[in-house]
């Protein structure tokens, strides 16, 4: 009945931005979190309920998907539901504890997701699970420390979000990918990084 106009092409080009879009979508709700703090009428609990809300539904789609998440990404949805749920369960200590950290509370929940994952997973933080586990280590070793010292400039620095949280995080992220570069490399006999 109808006929396909389809361009032969069109499915080659939309697939490569699909996985784009696919990987880059984990980091939507920070994206949302950061560009609701730019409205002035919006409280902060309801940026962590969107926030949070929004984190739950990707990394329920990942994990129904099958799809390892990035730790970066995964340590800024831990901030956001823990806020998220500080508020919807009226958790007093928590959301005192959220209200004081600010911006530090996305860094410590970081530095969490950090430790767990190179303790834990093969990948470590730097998220290459199939580089030399020594490999694994020293880049999310360095990761760590990374996100420590923006945990530090976090406490000391009390002034615009973006200043505070934004560009660590973007520079965190530039940090993890040439991390992956470098300690990347698939295993093999004898290699030494």
């Amino acid at each position: 009945m109808f006929e396909s106009r389809v361009h032969p092409s069109l499915p080659a080009l939309t697939r490569p931005l699909s996985r784009l879009a696919g990987r880059y979508l984990e980091f939507g709700p920070i994206l949302v979190f950061a560009g609701l703090g730019s409205l002035e009428n919006l409280s902060t609990p309801d940026r962590f309920l969107i926030g949070g809300g929004l984190a739950a539904a990707v990394l329920l789609s990942r994990l129904l998907g099958n799809k390892r998440s990035n730790s970066l990404a995964l340590g800024a949805d831990l901030f956001m539901i823990l806020g998220s749920c500080a508020w919807l369960c009226h958790f007093e200590p928590l959301m005192h504890g959220m209200q004081a950290m600010e911006e530090s509370g996305l860094f410590a929940a970081l530095l969490l997701v950090g430790l767990a994952r190179t303790l834990i997973i093969p990948g470590g933080f730097i998220d290459e699970p199939d580089a030399d586990p020594s490999a694994v280590t020293r880049g999310s070793a360095m990761l760590m420390a990374a996100v420590g010292m923006a945990l530090s400039l976090s406490l000391l620095v009390s002034g615009p979000e973006w200043l505070a949280a934004g560009l660590p995080f973007v520079l965190l992220l530039l940090l993890q990918s040439l991390l992956k570069r470098r300690y990347g490399e698939p295993k093999s006999e004898g290699s030494s990084n």
